[in-house]
C-alpha cells in the first residue's frame, strides 16, 4: 500500500489482534497535491471495550476557523433530531437523511459541502457497507470531519487488504480535493 500511493510505512507495536492477523503498517505516510496525509489503524480504549479505527487524514485544509463533522443517521441520531440536535440541514433530502451534520457555520457548511462532496461521501458510505459486510473486523464508515486546517475520515474496524486501503485512500483523495475546491 504504502508504494501504491507513493508514501513510507511505519511500523509500530501492533495491538494482539493485528499480530495474529499477518503483518500490517500502523501508518502510512504519503502526500497528494501539496497536502500531507497519513492513513492509521489506530486502538482506543473506552472502559473496558476497545475499539479498532481506520483513519486517513490529509492536512492542510485551508479552511480558517471552520469546523465541521458529519455522523451516519440512525436510530439514536433520528431520535436527536427530533430534540433539535441535528445542526445543519443541507436541503438535500437522501444527504440530511444519510448523514448528521454539526458545524460551526450553517451557511459556510451548505457552501463547504455542495456538490459534488455530498455524492462523494455517499460514494463513500455506500463502499464501507459493502467492505463491512466482506471484512473478518466489520470496517464502516462512521465519521467525517474537516477541522481548521484538516480533513479527516474514520472507519470502524481494520481494512485487511492492499486493494481496500487503496480504494480508501482514493476515496480520501477525491473528497479532498473536491473540499478543496469548494472551500469557500
Amino acid at each position: 500500500f504504502a508504494q501504491a500511493v507513493g508514501g513510507e510505512l511505519s511500523l509500530s507495536q501492533k495491538p494482539r489482534l493485528f499480530r495474529l492477523l499477518g503483518p500490517s503498517p500502523q501508518r502510512v505516510a504519503f502526500s497528494h497535491r501539496d497536502a500531507d496525509a497519513l492513513l492509521e489503524i489506530v486502538t482506543e480504549r473506552v472502559g473496558e471495550n476497545t475499539y479498532v479505527y481506520t483513519d486517513l487524514t490529509f492536512q492542510p485544509v485551508e479552511l480558517g476557523e471552520f469546523t465541521c463533522r458529519l455522523y451516519p443517521s440512525g436510530m439514536l441520531s433520528r431520535l436527536g433530531e427530533v430534540f433539535g440536535l441535528q445542526d445543519v440541514q443541507l436541503g438535500d433530502r437522501d444527504f440530511d437523511a444519510r448523514f448528521i451534520v454539526k458545524a460551526s457555520d450553517a451557511v459556510r457548511a451548505d457552501r463547504v459541502l455542495k456538490e459534488p462532496f455530498r455524492a462523494g461521501l455517499q460514494d463513500l458510505a455506500t463502499w464501507a457497507d459493502a467492505v463491512r459486510d466482506q471484512s473478518v473486523l466489520g470496517a464502516r464508515y462512521i465519521e467525517f470531519r474537516i477541522e481548521r486546517t484538516r480533513m479527516k475520515i474514520r472507519l470502524v474496524g481494520y481494512l485487511e487488504s492492499r486493494e481496500k486501503l487503496c480504494a480508501y485512500a482514493e476515496y480520501g483523495k477525491r473528497l479532498f480535493d473536491i473540499l478543496s475546491e469548494n472551500g469557500g
